[in-house]
């Protein structure tokens, strides 16, 4: 869809929309715009941030296909090495985070302006504000051309993942809690929540695991 011009809204079944969102993502100057996320560890290490692949906006080009295609390639990797099924989410957010974050007058990262040279900003999984990055892979030339793509981390407080729904019902435009269980640090689990239960290293034992207990569940 994206290489075919059609800008795409992804979400995850579990995504309650609580307000109109479509014309203030495609409003903000950006090619893709993700959910903030604490996991994986290693880009939040580098970047302070993670992406989280169940919710995300992005622009109908042909570069941004390209962008989805090397998260998904680098997301089969991740796959191999921890034979975990969120190879999605562990693309989006090494890819992600090999981009350099805006520079702020007060040193910090996010919205406006062009970063210092040299300068890699950071950010939080709960920074309540669009921080805004230029994605400039080695060898490219995008900053001659002035086509290099622009990468978003939406505002936690508008979209978040964790945290306490009373206080962020008031301004949140979607529901998508989770609980707060790093990947790498399951299991773990809380009332209501299934636990996770280690990573999947076959189709048919997934599948028996997951859905067969999914039932009784729901």
């Amino acid at each position: 869809m994206l290489a075919a011009g059609i800008d795409v809204l992804l979400c995850d079944a579990t995504v309650v929309l609580l307000r109109p969102v479509v014309a203030e993502l495609a409003a903000i100057p950006a090619d893709l715009l993700v959910q903030r996320d604490a996991w994986p560890e290693d880009p939040v290490r580098k970047v302070g941030v993670a992406a989280n692949a169940g919710f995300y906006y992005a622009h109908g080009t042909a570069a941004v296909s390209e962008f989805v295609l090397s998260a998904v390639r680098r997301g089969l990797i991740e796959f191999y090495l921890r034979w975990n099924n969120i190879g999605d989410q562990y693309g989006l957010s090494f890819v992600m985070a090999d981009a350099k974050m805006d520079a702020k007058a007060d040193g910090g990262a996010g919205g406006a302006g062009g970063g210092r040279r040299g300068w890699r900003g950071r950010s939080s999984p709960t920074a309540n504000e669009t921080t805004l990055a230029t994605f400039h892979p080695s060898g490219s030339h995008c900053k001659q051309r002035g086509n290099c793509l622009r990468l978003g981390w939406l505002p936690y407080d508008r979209f978040p993942r964790t945290g306490s729904w009373d206080g962020l019902q008031p301004s949140a435009a979607i529901y998508h809690l989770t609980h707060g269980c790093m990947q790498e640090a399951a299991p773990c689990s809380v009332p209501g929540s299934r636990p996770f239960r280690g990573h999947r290293q076959r189709q048919d034992r997934y599948e028996k695991v997951d859905f067969d207990d999914m039932r009784p569940e729901l």
